[in-house]
């Protein structure tokens, strides 16, 4: 006979839920934004119903105030619950044994499904993309404060689970508590969303200094261990001055079509360099001979192709 199940507060805390216990903090304070956000959001309703250019238009800016106003609490409940579970569902996931059911897209898993269900995601990574671009210094620092929380090695923003797109999901699904209406609810993701692209900024700074007091070191932005770096292609390996490992003699398809040539072209000899390649695209797309190989280099060369080189390598 099974035990009985353990109660919340007697259940042993498991090593995840240590780690979704260190965002609580960040948690509360992302609702305390939004809570603050939804007086400002009924009023600028207000006030485009008022400037409204149609009837039509300013009927569903008028719906879609009165949900706000007479929603609040129940706006506020909804995103406490759905904060709290994307947050915890987002480390989950990150944890996952399988890294490509990680890298796999939400529109590679749909198959039959409302309508309505694929326009609400749409407008979720809308709002995640208002936040994102708008808190982009912060959350590239709050990222490395994310992967000690989360006990990594290196500062990964797909895994830091108080980033654009997770906000943007526990907003959508308290939109989806007081609107029914898929124009009321367009309308509210659009405003919400700018609301929080205007404050988020502060709060994701908000969130690091409260991470500094508490003396969270963040880790490194740039250290990131080779086994989880996904294997370079030959179009990377092109342009950062290496030859494939399959057939090392041959230039790589996107290459050729940039030097405007066709077929199975051989790689001249002395061109393993980045500066020598781009020579060569500049060369190739002028119609020219690539140029011969140079002589040795010097040192400032040598430490001017190693800084363009880790360039390369951080943008991709």
């Amino acid at each position: 006979r099974l035990p009985p199940a353990l109660p919340d507060a007697a259940r042993p805390m498991t090593p995840r839920d240590a780690r979704t216990a260190a965002f609580r903090p960040a948690e509360a304070a992302i609702r305390g934004v939004v809570q603050a956000a939804l007086p400002e959001v009924a009023t600028t309703l207000l006030f485009r119903v008022k400037n409204a250019a149609t009837y039509h238009e300013r009927m569903e800016l008028s719906t879609a105030q009165k949900k706000v106003v007479e929603g609040q609490e129940a706006f506020a409940v909804a995103f406490h619950a759905a904060l709290h579970e994307a947050i915890a569902g987002d480390i989950a996931e990150g944890e996952a044994a399988d890294p490509a059911a990680r890298l796999r897209t939400d529109w590679q898993s749909l198959d039959l499904v409302d309508e309505s269900r694929i326009q609400d995601d749409i407008l979720q990574k809308r709002i995640g993309q208002l936040v994102s671009h708008a808190c982009e210094a912060e959350l590239r620092a709050l990222d490395g404060y994310a992967g000690t929380l989360l006990g990594l090695a290196w500062a990964d923003e797909k895994r830091n689970p108080l980033r654009g797109d997770v906000l943007g999901r526990a907003v959508m699904r308290a939109i989806e508590r007081i609107a029914d209406a898929a124009a009321e609810r367009k309308l509210l993701a659009r405003e919400f969303g700018q609301a929080l692209a205007d404050a988020m900024p502060a709060c994701y700074r908000k969130i690091i200094e409260g991470l500094q007091a508490e003396g969270v070191q963040p880790v490194s932005l740039a250290l990131r261990p080779a086994d989880d770096v996904p294997a370079r292609t030959d179009w990377e390996s092109s342009w950062i001055g290496t030859r494939p490992p399959v057939q090392p003699e041959r230039l790589h398809d996107f290459e050729r079509s940039m030097l405007g040539r066709r077929g199975p072209e051989t790689v001249p000899g002395g061109l393993d360099t980045v500066s020598a390649l781009f020579e060569r695209l500049m060369s190739g797309g002028a119609g020219l001979p690539p140029a011969a190989p140079a002589g040795p280099r010097s040192a400032s060369q040598e430490t001017a192709e190693l800084q363009l080189t880790e360039l390369l390598r951080r943008l991709h």
